[in-house]
């Protein structure tokens, strides 16, 4: 600097020389002033900036004393510590935390000292794989693993290293931090434990048992709940519960678990109804369900316990079944019995007035007082022999009444004229006082001449039997493509409501008026039509009285046509 300031003077005085031409010793002693004050200003100013500098380095060495005393509490406070290590020097820079982690005094680490000793054995190579592993990706590590203290206790550590490199990118040693994790590693291994008993409880349930959380995912299923379901396990965990519902029954569902989570409580689930879960291949499957809340950091968790219990509402539904046909059988039985009393009281009454006749008649002619040509002896042998012969088709009728139950009596069908048999028919039966009126003619069916005559018989007799005297009677035929209708009708007051559905039954009477009778009149009827494979039906007669129709089928394999059809 010195060579250069002279230079620059000898220049300045060689040039001034020559153009003012004043002495030379005048010169340099103005020049060496003006060096001399340029130099005094430029040792204020480096003085002045030395100053600045100083205060400028102790403001830089306060504030990084500042930070290092912050950072140091800071790792203190999270029991965190940081290392630096130089993989070309193989020396390790600690901070003082990750001695006080390690249990150590800070002091100077050497070069060779290793790290083996501090690592618990088992996790050793673990770590040395993973530092080795890093050197080569270049890519940051955190991991998990145990340090023996000095005392021999044993603590739990996470560390977070990033490799180091040069400028050509060449590994050179690592830095990271350290942190005290003992407290929260024996909680979480005392929770992975806890989860493992957990697990293995419900794999050891004898039922099927779901886990779900507050949303309805399953996140646990044990094998009984696979086996039931027919899912292998992974195609569960992670979905919702919902999907092993079936449709009418998964809306309904989702409400009940909202309600079901702002309360939870031990208890059976949709208790009185009966549940289904979805197997998968579709079909349903009859369980029982219990819920089971437990209690966990993540939150609610729900245990269903599921039983199937097929085979016992199978079993259930059969005693039902039975339950129900021993109550037919016992009200069958009721009625029965209620039958039998009717039918004794109707037939005692209907058997006791023919014999009683009979009886009293025959002691007459057995005591000579009734001797041909006496008056009353005509008349008294016309009454013998009608009530003779009304005994006998009294048992006739309960006679033909049990063979047609019994199916013993079949339809020997033959082409007949019914217009001319209800002609027939009608004019053989006392009709009394009755007015009746014949409508038809020319009606052709295949049909049992027979019975057909005792279904008119039975119709008219009934009309006769329950109208008052004079009341009028129609009778009428009607052909069909497929057989002939039949169709009794009277003035009379109709049929009472109550006895409507079971009028066709046996010994089913209408008491109005004590109208003498069994009330098997009808049940013939209708046990005559049904070998026909026929249908009977009774109506109100418009303008009053009843109206019964009677429809008999060319074959008896045709259906029975209703009486809304007919």
């Amino acid at each position: 600097m010195w060579l250069v300031a002279i230079f620059v003077l000898v220049s300045f005085l060689v040039v001034e020389n020559a153009l003012t031409k004043r002495p030379v010793a005048l010169r340099v002693v103005n020049i060496l002033v003006v060096v001399g004050i340029a130099a005094a200003v430029t040792a204020l100013r480096r003085i002045a900036a030395d100053e600045r500098l100083r205060r400028l380095t102790t403001g830089f060495e306060e504030k990084i004393r500042q930070h290092t005393v912050l950072l140091e509490e800071s790792q203190r406070m999270a029991r965190i510590g940081s290392f630096q290590w130089d993989a070309r020097t193989h020396t390790n820079t600690w901070t003082d935390e990750l001695f006080r982690i390690h249990a150590m005094e800070p002091a100077p680490l050497a070069p060779a000292q290793g790290y083996r000793d501090l690592i618990h054995p088992d996790d050793f190579d673990e770590v040395h794989d993973l530092l080795a592993r890093t050197s080569e990706t270049l890519e940051p590590y955190d991991d998990d693993y145990r340090i023996v203290l000095p005392s021999g206790e044993q603590r739990w550590i996470h560390a977070h290293g990033e490799p180091l490199t040069d400028a050509d990118g060449t590994f050179i040693g690592l830095q990271g931090t350290c942190q005290d994790v003992t407290e929260r590693k024996h909680f979480e291994l005392a929770l992975a434990a806890s989860e493992e008993r957990f697990r293995a409880l419900v794999q050891s349930a004898p039922d099927a048992v779901i886990v779900v959380d507050a949303h309805g995912v399953i996140s646990l299923i044990n094998d009984q709940a696979t086996t039931l379901l027919g899912y292998e396990s992974s195609e569960l965990v992670g979905r919702s519960v919902d999907m092993l519902l079936p449709d009418e029954m998964r809306g309904v569902h989702i409400e009940h678990r909202s309600d079901y989570m702002r309360e939870l409580k031990r208890r059976t689930m949709a208790s009185g109804h009966d549940l289904f879960v979805l197997h998968r291949d579709g079909s349903s499957v009859s369980v029982d369900i219990s819920l089971s809340p437990v209690k966990t950091p993540d939150g609610p968790l729900v245990v269903a316990s599921i039983r199937d219990v097929t085979v016992r509402r199978h079993a259930e539904e059969t005693m039902r079944e039975a339950y129900e046909h021993e109550r037919e059988i016992a009200e069958n039985l009721r009625q029965l019995d209620a039958s039998k009393t009717t039918f004794l009281q109707a037939v005692s009454h209907e058997l006791r007035t023919p014999l009683t006749a009979i009886s009293g008649i025959s002691s007459l002619l057995e005591a000579d007082l009734l001797v041909p040509g006496d008056g009353r002896y005509e008349d008294m042998v016309r009454r013998l022999v009608a009530n003779a012969n009304r005994l006998g088709g009294l048992l006739d009728d309960l006679l033909d009444l049990d063979r047609l139950g019994r199916g013993i009596i079949e339809a020997r069908r033959r082409p007949v004229d019914v217009s001319a048999l209800i002609v027939n028919t009608v004019a053989q039966i006392d009709v009394r006082d009755h007015p009746i009126e014949l409508e038809g003619h020319g009606v052709i069916a295949n049909v049992d001449s027979a019975h057909t005559e005792r279904i008119v018989e039975n119709l008219v007799v009934n009309a006769v039997k329950h109208t008052p005297p004079g009341t009028p009677i129609w009778v009428r035929s009607a052909g069909r493509d497929d057989g002939a209708e039949i169709v009794v009708e009277d003035g009379g007051p109709g049929i009472l409501p109550e006895i409507k559905e079971t009028l066709f039954e046996p010994f089913v009477k209408d008491t109005r008026g004590h109208v003498p009778g069994t009330g098997i009149g009808l049940s013939l009827v209708y046990r005559l039509t049904e070998v026909h494979g026929g249908n009977v039906w009774v109506e109100d007669r418009p303008g009053g009285g009843a109206s019964f129709h009677v429809y008999l089928p060319n074959a008896s394999t045709m259906r029975p046509v209703s009486a809304d059809a007919a």
